[in-house]
């Protein structure tokens, strides 16, 4: 078993969802393919910010991470690899690690681009970035960064989505302002014909115009 370390708050283990549903879920001839297959091409490595299947339940032994202290499944990482492989030949045969920060932070990566020093620096700084990203971003923001890394195809489904909601803001303020309307034609106060001025109003709040 190996218990390198990156540093104090990194542990690297080689990895651990069942071994049959990992191998169907990694078939290159299954749709689904995760996405950080793609990003281990790319970048090397790929967090659970990236996909929901890297977690210590996939690649971690169970009796391991009931005892509090997670090894490796080392058979699960080497369907990765294997699948890696297949989707990209080019690439040649990798060894894929398995590690993590804490109960919320994890990672895939590959040993042939990084060591450990070199993976625990790229996995805090991404993860600081992400938390930035995400975390602090307004809500608009977020959906221009999201509309950003949409594919061109769909960008026409959230336009349609998008002026529909607009439509619905414009249709629910002509609703209030027609509500106001009848409301005040249905007002039976005698004085409701009566108006003040700016200046007369202005006074009786105590403003100075």
């Amino acid at each position: 078993m190996d218990k390198r370390t990156f540093n104090k708050n990194f542990k690297l283990y080689p990895e651990g969802i069942s071994t049959s549903q990992l191998k169907k879920y990694l078939d290159p001839d299954n749709a689904k393919n995760p996405k950080f297959l793609k990003l281990l091409k790319t970048q090397g490595f790929a967090t659970n910010r990236d996909d929901e299947l890297i977690n210590m339940i996939n690649f971690c032994t169970r009796d391991s991470i009931i005892s509090g202290k997670p090894i490796e499944n080392i058979e699960n990482l080497a369907i990765v690899s294997e699948s890696f492989s297949k989707w990209y030949p080019s690439e040649g045969k990798i060894e894929v690690r398995f590690a993590f920060r804490n109960e919320h932070e994890y990672a895939i990566w590959r040993e042939d681009r990084f060591d450990g020093n070199q993976i625990n620096q790229k996995l805090q700084i991404f993860i600081l970035l992400y938390k930035e990203k995400y975390s602090i971003m307004s809500s608009r923001d977020k959906c221009i960064q999201m509309l950003s890394d949409m594919p061109e195809y769909k960008i026409g489904y959230v336009s349609a989505y998008m002026q529909g909601l607009l439509a619905d803001e414009e249709i629910k303020d002509d609703a209030f302002c027609e509500a106001l309307y009848h409301e005040y034609l249905n007002d039976k106060d005698p004085e409701k014909h009566e108006a003040v001025s700016l200046q007369s109003f202005a006074d009786e709040l105590g403003i100075t115009c």
